[in-house]
């Protein structure tokens, strides 16, 4: 994870991908979304559905590979300008003699800069289909895309990629060499002191005229007006803080005492997001919430099928595994919204208050569940749910889920021994990722039999309990041979490949 001050417009740090739900149920299964994190996917956009979206591609296999390095081309080219843009901004306005900047001053100076977010009407196919094509693509060996992808990662998380270099003349060396860790200590300090401020003057705006400004450019407008105080107090311009940063990249990385500040201020960040415009407005947000309601009571009726015709014993793999992928199909068809786990909740978040059919479709819908699980997948906190009206979630300890950890073990254990005897031609034409996730799917119906957990209740518990299950001995030694028995499976199915995806466990 990168540190806060990657540039003026990456206060918060970057978090290890963030794929659309849509996209993760599509490569990884309706079950396997809520556990498996997606190493290449960047930030996506909510895309509502709408009439002119009928001409658009919305299935992943549509897209060629040619469109789709001409997509993250454009991207990355895209994150590149934007940052030299916002770089240059900041610069021009902290060296303007002008005492103090309006929030709106600057919100009306930067919104013009950021990129469009119609990506469908930009590219003509929907982006949580782009991004599940180029995960496909990456996870099948193609190393063109997995380079664009990273590059990708690196643009949007601030760092320097080919063509970003600060233009001459803007990075002075000597100023780069006097910054060491405690001089970039202090600017974080003083980073997390001007958000504080700024989010209570946010905060401190009538909700109507909050609602009329997009986070993106929210989030961009609090990057660069403590970007401009920085300059001013300390003298460094944002690229030269940039190249100091990389220079001790290593312990700021490491040590608690960026970590800490780094905490608070995606906290901050995350609570401005929230209080900003949602992407969707309230019968878009209906209808992603019934389009996932499809979803989950698909997914829920096909695991209990998958879990009692294992149980029943002589399962049949190769025909549970076609309705497997029959029901992943329907599931996405049935789901016409790219929907981002944070952008689904910063908009329930925002429309919810007195409005009971929004709170009964988002409980119904599972969405909370969903969200927060592949919240808590990607290292970062999911944003919280204010004046939830439902019932909390029930405490599960922390014992309870190493229990849960040996008991999917020993489960999954079971099931490769089972799809051992399936003829190797059958199992061979199976997706690699396709099975593995049926296959932990089925190991995870046992703690759902013992202890009435969800797979994505697991992951959360476990997430929420990572620093003392990270220090228990049984819980490290069932992780890994649980990775170890992933492994085995890997080699049984699909192509045989040894290179493993992110393991399905509870961390």
């Amino acid at each position: 994870t990168k540190a806060v001050l990657e540039q003026p417009g990456e206060l918060v740090m970057a978090a290890p991908g963030n794929a659309s739900m849509a996209a993760g149920m599509k490569t990884f299964g309706v079950g396997g979304a809520a556990l498996l994190g997606n190493s290449l996917l960047g930030k996506t956009a909510i895309s509502a559905a709408s009439t002119k979206e009928s001409a658009v591609v919305s299935k992943p296999e549509d897209i060629t590979k040619e469109k789709l390095v001409s997509i993250l081309s454009v991207l990355i080219q895209e994150q590149v300008e934007l940052r030299l843009k916002v770089n240059e901004l900041v610069n021009e306005l902290a060296t303007s003699g002008e005492e103090d900047f309006e929030l709106r001053q600057i919100f009306e100076f930067v919104s013009p800069l950021l990129p469009s977010d119609d990506f469908a009407g930009r590219f003509g196919v929907k982006e949580g289909a782009a991004f599940a094509r180029a995960e496909a693509l990456a996870h099948g060996g193609d190393e063109q895309i997995m380079q664009l992808g990273e590059k990708l990662e690196m643009a949007r998380g601030g760092i320097a990629v080919d063509g970003a270099e600060p233009p001459p003349g803007t990075v002075d060396d000597a100023k780069v060499a006097e910054m060491d860790a405690q001089k970039l200590y202090d600017i974080h300090v003083y980073m997390r002191e001007q958000l504080k401020r700024l989010f209570i003057l946010f905060h401190g705006l009538p909700k109507a005229e909050r609602m009329q400004m997009p986070r993106e450019a929210v989030e961009k407008t609090m990057e660069v007006l403590v970007a401009i105080q920085v300059q001013r107090k300390f003298g460094y311009r944002s690229e030269e803080v940039e190249k100091a940063i990389e220079a001790h990249e290593e312990i700021i990385s490491t040590e608690e005492r960026f970590q800490q500040i780094n905490q608070q201020v995606a906290e901050y960040m995350q609570h401005l997001m929230m209080a900003a415009k949602p992407k969707v407005d309230r019968d878009q947000l209906i209808e992603m919430l019934k389009q996932l309601s499809v979803v989950n009571q698909k997914s829920k009726a096909m695991h209990k099928s998958l879990a009692e015709a294992y149980k029943a014993g002589d399962f049949d793999w190769e025909k549970q595994y076609g309705r497997y992928i029959e029901m992943q199909e329907d599931a996405m068809a049935a789901t016409t919204a790219d929907v981002d786990p944070m952008d689904l909740r910063i908009a329930y978040n925002a429309l919810k208050d007195g409005d009971q059919e929004l709170q009964q479709e988002w409980e119904t819908s599972g969405a909370d569940k969903m969200t927060t699980g592949l919240c808590f997948m990607r290292g970062i906190p999911p944003p919280p749910i204010e004046n939830d009206p439902k019932k909390p979630r029930k405490q599960i300890p922390p014992e309870r889920i190493v229990e849960c950890q040996e008991l999917l073990v020993e489960s999954l254990k079971g099931v490769v021994a089972s799809v051992r005897k399936v003829p190797e031609e059958t199992r061979r034409s199976w997706n690699t990722l396709m099975g593995i996730t049926l296959c932990q799917t089925i190991a995870s119906a046992a703690i759902d039999e013992k202890y009435g957990l969800s797979e994505d209740e697991l992951v959360m518990h476990g997430m929420q309990h990572q620093m003392v299950l990270s220090g228990n001995s049984r819980f490290r030694k069932a992780i890994q041979t649980h990775e170890v028995t992933v492994q085995l499976l890997q080699k049984l199915i699909g192509d045989g490949s040894t290179e493993a995806p992110q393991q399905c466990s509870v961390m």
